[in-house]
């Protein structure tokens, strides 16, 4: 009972690092901030691109602060 339930563990533990492995191995989201160029006042715009891989992208939120 005992090596099965060792078994099991090692099974369990070698899944988790392939699955840790191969979460590492992902293309990161991109994040591009196209205006503006250099620091404005209490007006302006701001422009952001975000691209993600095979379009797994969900959210995105973006805070200004004065």
């Amino acid at each position: 009972m005992l090596r099965w339930l060792v078994g099991l563990l090692l099974v369990g533990f070698v899944a988790l690092v392939c699955a840790f492995w191969m979460a590492g191995r992902g293309t990161p989201p991109v994040l591009t901030i196209e205006k503006p160029d250099r620091l404005v006042g209490q007006t302006g715009s701001l422009e952001v691109t975000a691209e993600a891989p095979n379009a797994r992208f969900t959210t995105l939120t973006i805070a200004l602060e004065s």
